[in-house]
């Protein structure tokens, strides 16, 4: 264990697990969910996912939560 408490962890397991859920975490927030319940219902610890993202990944994940929350674009909004 480490200082905090947390098991140290592969990179790259935690790389497979970023890559292939940007996608779902992309889908859910459009379809309202906001980012850190997105992460929630995928079981992805936050600090995780936003270190294991490139800056364009970070500036979409951005601009779709920004569309459904300023604009209203998105399920719940009709």
């Amino acid at each position: 264990m480490t200082k905090r408490g947390r098991k140290p962890q592969d990179p790259a397991l935690k790389q497979a697990l970023v890559s292939g859920s940007f996608p779902k975490v992309i889908s859910m927030v459009e379809d309202g969910y906001n980012i850190y319940e997105a992460l929630d219902k995928l079981g992805i610890d936050r600090t995780i996912f936003y270190a294991n993202i490139s800056k364009e990944q970070k500036s979409e994940l951005q601009m779709a939560k920004t569309l459904n929350t300023k604009f209203g674009v998105g399920k719940w909004y009709p």
